[in-house]
């Protein structure tokens, strides 16, 4: 766990593969690894994308990352981020994204 730590504070770890979210700003990304991805403009270098520090909600054990859209923040859940990037915007009437196997991790 320790080497994957080092590669993501120095970015993203070699064979990820990012994906824009869609309606959400393209300065952020979700990776296959489960991470959301800044570019953020008020760091040094807005090309190498750094990985979110990710906040646990503790109620329900699913982490959020705020987001900023039109100058206000919002949290949003890191599985729906990911699940919306790779798999497209949930159907209507179908609201949640769940793990299938019951691991959350």
């Amino acid at each position: 766990m320790g080497n994957q730590l080092l590669g993501m504070a120095l970015g993203v770890p070699e064979g990820v593969e990012l994906r824009p979210i869609p309606g959400i700003p393209l300065l952020y990304t979700a990776g296959d690894d489960g991470h959301i991805y800044s570019y953020s403009e008020a760091r040094t270098n807005v090309n190498k994308p750094k990985p979110f520090r990710l906040a646990d909600t503790r109620n329900k054990n699913y982490f959020l990352v705020s987001i900023f859209r039109n100058g206000k923040a919002r949290s949003y859940t890191v599985h729906e981020l990911v699940n919306t990037a790779f798999h497209g915007v949930k159907p209507i009437g179908k609201p949640v994204s769940r793990h299938m196997d019951g691991d959350w991790s």
